[in-house]
């Protein structure tokens, strides 16, 4: 049972956790928590102290606070101790808890505005994505179509389909040329892709998830860009990562932002309001602004918040409803919804 527990996380988040208690047995050392080498079971103001001493004397981010309490509970756990985060009664720590908010209310900058690409948006930055553009964008214009369109209507975050680097890649964490299928009528015309995400920021567990989206009939559908896209790739027989230039180096994060930012300045909109992230939340937005409840919004965008929602099961033709809908949105509707999705009265 031992191994099973162990392998409930991921090698990576395990290693990550593991920090966490040598941080905290080095800070034990300075409060007599270490006798003959052993970490003793921190009391709530030892963890309190810990906190504000990670925030205030390391200067670690609030975000990074909270995970490094999560890898100490592990700890803990694996060593088959109880949870130094929970009171006796099984409930979280009061005073821990307290600590922590005033520490994100200290240190948490503001967040940094970011408007989103939604599909009328995507319209224009497409009809940019041509094949005789000059430059690095106009040779891999294909590649470009089909990673913006599939962010926007699959809702991914970006390192759902960037590399980590140029030349290096990881198949159990980034997409590969095998990610996307495709499905077919009778009469053999493809009606949708199902993209499989190999891993996402939610999804510590590598459980993966299948993405449906329908063909759309639009200028900026994400299935037929992905199939016009894929036709023009080199076969290979190792496997290789999803996005890839024409001379064989891999799209990352930067270069998906710089080509993103380019296409926004030339169709006048201020480029630094947005980012990668940008292509999620168009996504939600035009979900709503095509008139789309919550419900459906949180299922096809794979949200936490409202986590109840994501048992939602939603039918095929809804999915294929939704995303023609999303295709066919003006900006009057997105102006009536508002940038939040959330409907103005």
């Amino acid at each position: 049972m031992n191994e099973d527990f162990k392998n409930g996380l991921a090698s990576g988040t395990r290693a990550n956790y593991a920090g966490a208690i040598k941080r905290l047995a080095r800070f034990g050392l300075q409060i007599d928590l270490v006798h003959d080498g052993w970490l003793s079971p921190p009391s709530e103001l030892d963890l309190m102290f810990w906190a504000s001493y990670l925030a205030h004397v390391e200067g670690l981010s609030p975000a990074y606070i909270s995970q490094l309490m999560v890898g100490v509970q592990n700890g803990f756990l694996e060593f088959g101790k109880e949870s130094p985060l929970k009171d006796r009664h099984g409930r979280p720590l009061a005073g821990l808890h307290r600590v922590m908010r005033g520490i994100k209310r200290m240190l948490t900058k503001p967040k940094r505005i970011r408007l989103p690409v939604t599909t009328v948006i995507l319209k224009q930055l497409m009809r940019r994505l041509t094949p005789g553009r000059p430059g690095r964008v106009g040779d891999n214009y294909l590649c470009y179509r089909a990673m913006l369109s599939l962010g926007v209507y699959a809702m991914l975050r970006q390192g759902e389909m960037t590399s980590t680097s140029t030349t290096t890649w990881d198949p159990l964490r980034q997409a590969g040329r095998s990610a996307p299928t495709f499905e077919y009528d009778d009469n053999g015309e493809v009606t949708a892709m199902v993209f499989h995400c190999i891993a996402s920021k939610c999804d510590i567990f590598r459980e993966t998830v299948d993405i449906v989206v329908h063909r759309t009939y639009t200028d900026d559908c994400p299935v037929m860009a992905m199939l016009e896209y894929l036709a023009s790739l080199r076969k290979v027989k190792e496997p290789t990562p999803l996005f890839v230039h024409s001379d064989g180096s891999y799209v990352t994060r930067g270069r998906l932002v710089s080509t993103l930012q380019l296409l926004l300045a030339e169709c006048k909109y201020k480029q630094t309001l947005y980012s990668t992230h940008s292509l999620r939340i168009g996504g939600c937005v035009s979900l709503s602004a095509a008139g789309y409840d919550r419900a459906v919004i949180a299922v096809y965008g794979r949200w936490k918040s409202d986590s109840m929602l994501l048992y939602l099961q939603l039918g095929r033709a809804t999915l294929n409803q939704a995303s023609r809908g999303m295709a066919n949105i003006t900006q009057k509707d997105i102006d009536i919804r508002g940038h939040s999705g959330i409907r103005r009265n």
